[in-house]
């Protein structure tokens, strides 16, 4: 029963779609096609609106994963020049710094090797400096420590393999043997928290004028004399023995970075 039913309808379809076929060929269908036509004209251009605005829409997420891809890319370029560019700038000052030190009498004079600051007291208890420099570098204690300048400003007091701690001199532990450069007095150069740097044990009747340049004498195996203060004043009292003598750092001490230990 069943196979003749489906024979039944195959043959109906056959024939229905030979009718279509032939009234459309007859144009006998043009009516029903145009009413068809604008039955569905305004559903297709929703349709139509829809799948364009579907598409633009994917378009723009697309886009969007590209640009902030791109922006992502960008940013990590940006950084690494910026990288390139610090370090470039810290290559030039170093140079820089090592131009000047070797332009001055002392590089012809004296032995020495360079080091960087590595580390301050963060408590400002000690003015005391940490260096990236230590015995396997030929360092020792009490060698001369001066800036990129040339000037004097503490010494080794401990040393390690690869480190090696500076004493400055505006600490108040710090005492330096040192002569007037130009009348040749000699004292000590001490620091004190209320009056600062000051020249001691120069006795009132000696010869020290304001400017003068007080120069250090030599530290232990060190033959190196260098530059430490200027005299900014000078006060003599009758019933006193020393005079009072205040003294200028001739180093900026807050802006050392690079410093230069004697060798001899």
């Amino acid at each position: 029963m069943r196979p003749v039913k489906r024979k039944i309808k195959f043959f109906v379809a056959i024939i229905f779609i030979a009718a279509i076929i032939f009234l459309n060929n007859k144009n006998y269908l043009e009516p029903f096609k145009n009413k068809f036509s604008y039955f569905f004209y305004y559903p297709e251009i929703i349709i139509s609106k829809i799948t364009f605005s579907a598409r633009d829409s994917l378009r723009l997420i697309f886009e969007i994963r590209k640009a902030y891809d791109d922006k992502i890319f960008l940013i990590d370029e940006n950084n690494k020049l910026r990288k390139q560019i610090s370090d470039l700038k810290e290559a030039d000052n170093e140079n820089k710094i090592l131009r000047n030190i070797l332009n001055l009498p002392l590089a012809k004079e004296h032995s020495f090797i360079d080091g960087t600051v590595i580390g301050k007291d963060p408590y400002n208890f000690s003015d005391y400096l940490l260096i990236n420099r230590g015995s396997e570098a030929g360092i020792g204690k009490e060698m001369a420590v001066v800036d990129q300048s040339g000037f004097y400003i503490g010494r080794i007091i401990n040393v390690l393999s690869n480190t090696a701690g500076v004493l400055l001199v505006t600490d108040n532990r710090s005492a330096i043997s040192a002569i007037d450069q130009n009348t040749r007095v000699r004292g000590l150069v001490k620091n004190d928290r209320n009056i600062g740097l000051y020249f001691d044990m120069v006795l009132q009747d000696a010869e020290v004028r304001v400017d003068d340049i007080i120069v250090s004498l030599p530290i232990g195996a060190s033959a190196a004399v260098q530059p430490i203060a200027k005299v900014i004043s000078i006060e003599k009292y009758p019933n006193k023995t020393f005079q009072k003598i205040k003294l200028s750092p001739l180093a900026d001490m807050k802006k050392i970075e690079k410093v230069f230990i004697l060798l001899d």
